[in-house]
């Protein structure tokens, strides 16, 4: 049988989870563009920050009663 390396597979998941982050900015970027948010006059940055937010799940407060 062979040993787990587990340093390995903690990196593996750091960049998968890393990339995946990069890829979904990328891609609501990109949906902010195409619907043509820009037009609001608001950043893009916070914007993309926005539905990255939404999209992984919210702020994640609602699981401890805090509300957002």
């Amino acid at each position: 049988m062979r040993r787990i390396r587990w340093g390995d597979v903690l990196l593996s998941g750091f960049a998968a989870v890393g990339w995946s982050t990069a890829a979904m900015a990328g891609v609501a970027a990109l949906g902010l563009r195409l619907v043509g948010a820009g037009a609001a006059g608001g950043s893009w940055a916070a914007m993309t920050a926005a539905v990255v937010v939404l999209a992984m799940g919210g702020c994640g407060c609602w699981r401890w009663g805090q509300g957002c």
